[in-house]
Parts: structure tokens; C-alpha cells; sequence
């Protein structure tokens, strides 16, 4: 027999580690692959697939989807929270909270689930009859703006590094932070016997702009920045009865009437896309119509609907449609014998869908949250 000899193979040693770094690089595709096939959420201003509107009633917080189903947020029998407002990622919500017996609220933040409520406010006292949103969300959902005795303060989402923004001269209100980051508009004044109008102070700084120089009438005009962070659209006259866009050249405002018409046209807000604008027609201060045009004003269109309220609306984030507050015939807000707030379709293709509200504290506040496409 013949014998066979078997010879020793020798494993060269650097093919193990090749085969490991192989191995690291097929993992590292797969997981960018599976990270590359996600949705992702659109940056905080801009289109994105619509969410849930958050809204309070009778003392807590809702959610409704553009169906109508309504959900329950938060059961605080002791505590009346409003002014919901939903931060640009729809991960977390800031709203205002009075305990009963008190005419203080506090700010407060919570995941978008209802849990982990935290005040962030400190010890500050704020104002709990305000039919407006307390606060403003930075673009990258980490800080909040809000004000509190005609001063404006800044906090960290958590709570920390709170203080106080400008050295007081100018008393300011209703705050917006810019989706560009570095700017925040607010109704402002100099001094108690100063004009209402709009500014726009640097987050970092302080330093201050004024923006509008048409004078407002009784109620100081509303800032809406454009999803571009450039414009400024508001409502100014003798009785806030004419929109107006303020646009940034360089260091300095640039104010132009868009809509002057012979009607109240008040409260102006942005398309997502920002190619257009809605304000509320009225005749008076009680009731009106929802209108959309292009962003230049031009190509008007009125939305059906029954009559909605005097007061601040907003688009739903994938621009389909508008949410208002509604209002009754010679009656005033708030008196209302069955508020809520009425979905209504921008192309027109959809009948109006109506949201009940047993009570409503922050007829301003408008938020929704924003998905993924």
C-alpha cells in the first residue's frame, strides 16, 4: 500500500483579520441600508405628512386627526392646561398649566404621549387667562421661547440654562422663533405709551429690530415668519384691517401691504410651502371667513365653511387643509353655544369636519404634529 502523507496547510495570520473587517463592512452597509430606507422627518418648517392637532378643552389637552377621531391627552381635574404646541420634530409638547384657584400658570413640557410632564419655567409667573400659546419652539426642538410680564425668556427643553432675553427696554409679547434660528419675532413696544409693533430681536445678543411701521389698531399685530425665515407676514392698520408682509434685506425691514380690501383682513398665516397665505375676513371682530391667496396676495379664493372665529388658524403640515376656531352669528368668542374647530379643505374637495369643543381656553393656539412623508 502506498502511504499518503498529508501536509500541513499554514494559515497565513492576517486572513482572520480580513475576514473580520469583511465581516464589519457587511454590517455597516446593511445598517446604513435599513438607516437609508426609514422615513425621515422633514426639516422643522417646510411639507411633512400630518399628524394629530393638539387643542384644549374644558381644563386639559386632545388630540383629533384630520378623521375627526379624538383622543383624551391628559385628566387633570386640579390643573387647567392649554396653548398645546407641538415641537418641529412631534416629539414633544409645551403648553401652559393653572392650578385651580389660581390665576398663575407655569410652562410645562411633556412627550407627545402625555407622559413625563416637567415645568421648565422655574418659579416665574405667567399669565393664566391668555387665549394665546405661551411659547415658541426653537427649529431644533431643544429650547423654547416664552414671555411673562411683557419680558421675553429662553429655556432649554429640560429646563436648564433659563434666562432672560434683552435688558427689558422694549415690552414684548406673543414671541416666534424664526425657522432660520437666529432671530425671534414679538409684538412689542417702547415703554407703556409706545405704538404696538412687530420686532425681531437676536437669540444671541438681544439685539433689536423694529419690523413693522404701520401702525396697529386695537389688538397689536400677529407675527407669522415664512417657512423661509426671510418674510414676516401681520395684519396692521387703523383696525387690523390689511395684511402685510415685512421681508429681511440684509440689515434692515422692508414693510408692503399684500391685501388691502374694504373688509377686516386679519390674521395672516404661511402655507407649509410658503407659496401662499390664508387670513380671516370679517366684517367685525366676532366672525368671519377663512380666504387663501398666493403669497403676493393675488388669486384670492374663500373657503367654505360656516362661520369661523376672528382669531389665529393654521394649515395642517401637508398643506391640505386649515384648521379655525369657529364662531356664531352676533356672538362674541368665548360665549359660544357650541365652539370647537372646523377642518376645512384648501382645494375644496372635502366637506368641512367639525371638532366640538366643550370649553376652549387658547382659541389661538394651533399646532399639529408633523410625520414623516
Amino acid at each position: 500500500m502506498r502511504a499518503t502523507t498529508l501536509r500541513r496547510f499554514e494559515v497565513p495570520r492576517f486572513v482572520p483579520y480580513l475576514i473580520a473587517l469583511a465581516l464589519l463592512i457587511a454590517i455597516g452597509v446593511a445598517i446604513l441600508a435599513a438607516a437609508g430606507s426609514q422615513r425621515r422627518l422633514p426639516p422643522p418648517f417646510g411639507p411633512a405628512a400630518t399628524g394629530s392637532f393638539a387643542y384644549d378643552s374644558a381644563g386639559d389637552l386632545y388630540l383629533a386627526g384630520t378623521d375627526g377621531a379624538v383622543r383624551q391627552l391628559t385628566d387633570t381635574p386640579d390643573v387647567r392646561e392649554f396653548g398645546a404646541v407641538y415641537s418641529g420634530d412631534g416629539t414633544v409638547i409645551a403648553y401652559g398649566a393653572v392650578p385651580a384657584g389660581s390665576r398663575d400658570a407655569s410652562l410645562w413640557v411633556m412627550s407627545a404621549d402625555g407622559t413625563g410632564a416637567q415645568r421648565v419655567s422655574a418659579d416665574l409667573e405667567l399669565d393664566g387667562s391668555t387665549a394665546l400659546p405661551l411659547a415658541s419652539w426653537a427649529p431644533d426642538g431643544r429650547r423654547l421661547v416664552f414671555w411673562t410680564r411683557q419680558r421675553l425668556y429662553v429655556v432649554d427643553r429640560d429646563g436648564a440654562n433659563l434666562r432672560e432675553l434683552g435688558d427689558g427696554s422694549l415690552l414684548m409679547a406673543d414671541p416666534r422663533w424664526s425657522p432660520r434660528g437666529d432671530l425671534i419675532a414679538v409684538n412689542g413696544k417702547e415703554g407703556p405709551a409706545g405704538d404696538d409693533a412687530i420686532y425681531a430681536i437676536a437669540v444671541e445678543g438681544g439685539a433689536v429690530m423694529r419690523v413693522s411701521q404701520t401702525r396697529a389698531g386695537f389688538l397689536p399685530p400677529w407675527p407669522e415668519w415664512s417657512p423661509d425665515g426671510r418674510r414676516i407676514a401681520y395684519h396692521a392698520g387703523a383696525t387690523n384691517a390689511d395684511i402685510f408682509i415685512a421681508t429681511l434685506d440684509g440689515a434692515s425691514w422692508t414693510e408692503r401691504a399684500i391685501v388691502a380690501a374694504v373688509s377686516i383682513d386679519s390674521w395672516p398665516a404661511w402655507s407649509n410651502d410658503g407659496t401662499r397665505i390664508s387670513f380671516v375676513r370679517s366684517h367685525d371682530t366676532d366672525h368671519g371667513r377663512i380666504v387663501v391667496s398666493n403669497a403676493d396676495g393675488s388669486g384670492e379664493s374663500v373657503l367654505e365653511s360656516e362661520t369661523i372665529a376672528w382669531s389665529p388658524h393654521c394649515w395642517t403640515p401637508d398643506d391640505q387643509s386649515i384648521v379655525a376656531p369657529t364662531a356664531e352669528e352676533n356672538v362674541s368668542i368665548g360665549d359660544e353655544d357650541d365652539p370647537g374647530f372646523v377642518i376645512l379643505s384648501v382645494d375644496g374637495t372635502r366637506a368641512p369636519l367639525f371638532i366640538p369643543t366643550p370649553e376652549r381656553q387658547a382659541f389661538a393656539a394651533c399646532s399639529w404634529e408633523r410625520l414623516a412623508p
